[in-house]
């Protein structure tokens, strides 16, 4: 079968890419009456080159190269999330999984943890994901339980929440949320002894009511 994208044609086995992919599996089912079906061929004209080929690359490989090595952390988790928005439309599970690591590294691997690069994440899943998503959702409901404290004092924390979407909304509840449980003695655990410091703090208390307003009157 072939992938065909703008100028971009790609050969590819049908038993590879169709056993990954039921958007493509579908596409070739002659019972389905597709013109794809009688081509053989499945044509994206209105997808990103680049993110097909990294699709492509990792139903063969398990894993896309960073197409831009010297770019920013910024650009390197647009690639990611393009390649995750792609893989959730074609239902490749395998590549959002991976997808949401590679976020979770670009995240995580750094000195300094970026409220900014989080809140364009979350911004960019809102606008692309379902509510229900629980792939890149989880991830950023676990790296926002940890950073829980800096996320709350940046001054865009209460502005994004009212912009955030359902999908945006979902995740930011379920880091208050899980912020609420830390702190109940039902619930004591050792490894959420930083976050409850944090919780407890006199630099966050002023912030949680107007950040719990905000999310849960929605």
């Amino acid at each position: 079968m072939k992938i065909k994208c703008g100028d971009h044609v790609h050969h590819v086995h049908r038993m590879i890419v169709c056993a990954q992919s039921p958007f493509f599996a579908n596409a070739l089912k002659e019972e389905h009456n597709f013109k794809e079906a009688e081509t053989r061929t499945v044509e994206l004209n209105d997808d990103d080159p680049a993110i097909v080929t990294a699709a492509i690359q990792f139903m063969y490989m398990g894993y896309y190269p960073t197409t831009q090595p010297g770019g920013s952390r910024t650009q390197r988790v647009d690639l990611h999330l393009s390649v995750y928005f792609f893989a959730d439309r074609c239902g490749i599970g395998g590549l959002r999984e991976y997808c949401a690591k590679r976020i979770k590294q670009e995240l995580e691997d750094t000195v300094e943890f970026s409220p900014d690069l989080f809140f364009h994440i979350l911004q960019s899943a809102s606008a692309n994901t379902p509510e229900n998503d629980n792939v890149i959702g989880g991830t950023l409901i676990e790296i926002g339980f940890k950073n829980f404290l800096k996320l709350s004092l940046d001054d865009k924390f209460l502005d994004i929440a009212g912009k955030a979407g359902v999908f945006g909304a979902a995740v930011l509840k379920r880091v208050i949320q899980s912020g609420r449980t830390v702190l109940s003695p039902k619930f004591p655990r050792a490894e959420s002894a930083h976050l409850t410091h944090e919780l407890q703090s006199p630099a966050t208390q002023p912030f949680l009511p107007a950040i719990e307003t905000s999310f849960f009157q929605q």
